[in-house]
This record gives structure tokens, sequence and C-alpha cells, in this order.
């Protein structure tokens, strides 16, 4: 899904500029609202859907395998990669430049999808490096700990190092070659 509907007119992106930095992107509509939800749900927060024509179709276990499969050089299915496009708004509003990392944490608030940016690195699963490209822990799902490494005590890790996201976003800005904002 390479549309970027995070840039249609009637999606909001509100800036709140206060000691955490919050924007606020709103949907116009029910079917606009659900692609948020399954775009962010996998990565950034759990959704629970009532019925099987609402879920993702990226589960965690696909969500983990895609990651996987790139860090081992092997091919994934692109049918389950994210969009992800709303980080060229996030890093417009907030006039992020090369060089910087920014932190934040993306949660659900009915329809809308509020990213809180802070300053304190050990709070955020996300971050966008220092590259202008999208990283975040990945969850690892309990079907998947044999896949990874244990710590010390042979405990399995729960969520990967940040690492950057296979979505389109950061496949566009790999391709065109560009570190910087797109226009």
């Amino acid at each position: 899904m390479t549309e970027n509907f995070y840039e249609r007119e009637d999606v909001t992106f509100e800036f709140i500029e206060d000691d955490n930095n919050i924007i606020r992107i709103s949907p116009p509509n029910p079917e606009i609202a659900l692609l948020f939800q399954r775009d962010f749900s996998p990565l950034c927060f759990t959704t629970y859907y009532e019925n099987e024509e609402d879920d993702p179709s990226m589960t965690p276990e696909n969500l983990f395998d895609i990651h996987h499969a790139v860090s081992k050089g092997r091919a994934y299915n692109e049918e389950h990669i994210l969009n992800h496009y709303w980080i060229d708004r996030v890093k417009t509003m907030i006039n992020w430049v090369q060089g910087t990392e920014v932190y934040f944490q993306a949660l659900s608030d009915e329809d809308t999808i509020v990213i809180a940016i802070y300053t304190n690195p050990t709070t955020c699963s996300h971050k966008i490096d220092v590259d202008g490209f999208y990283c975040s822990g990945i969850r690892i799902p309990a079907s998947r700990f044999h896949m990874t490494d244990t710590i010390l005590d042979n405990t399995p890790k729960i969520i990967t190092g940040y690492q950057r996201v296979v979505c389109w976003y950061n496949m566009n800005l790999e391709d065109e070659g560009s570190q910087y904002i797109f226009k």
C-alpha cells in the first residue's frame, strides 16, 4: 500500500507545542481512520479488532518476520509493508534538521493518532534518526523468541533495539537518495 493517505486535504495535523510537544493526526472519516489504525497498530500500539474484516494484514508476526528477513539479507513479503508517510509531516512540523535525532511515542486516542515527542530517549520506542529515517524497536512475538538472541539469564528479549523500519516511507527515502524532507 504505497498510497499516501496522510497527505489528503481533509487529514489534519495539529502541533501542540508545550513541555511535551504533541502532534495530533485526525482523519476525516471512519474509512481513513481505519487506514490509520492498520498502519500504526502493528508497530506503535495494540488494537483489538471486533471482527476479522477489520483485522490488519500486518500482524506482529508479519512485522517481526519482515525485519528478521531483512536483517539476514533475505526476501520478504511486500504485501505486509506499512506506509508511515506521516513521518514527513512530523519532520516538517518540528523543523527537523539532518544530524538530529527525535524520539517519540505514538498512541491512539479514539479516531486520532497522538505523537508525543520527548527529549529523554529511554522512554521512547520510536525515533527519527540523524539521516531522517523512521526507526523503532520491533516487538518480538512469543512465537518468534526462538529466532532471537537471549540475554545472560536466557530470558528472551521482548523488543529489539532501534532499527530502521521496513516501510514505504523509508524505502522511498532510500530510493530517492535524499535524506531530507520530501516536498
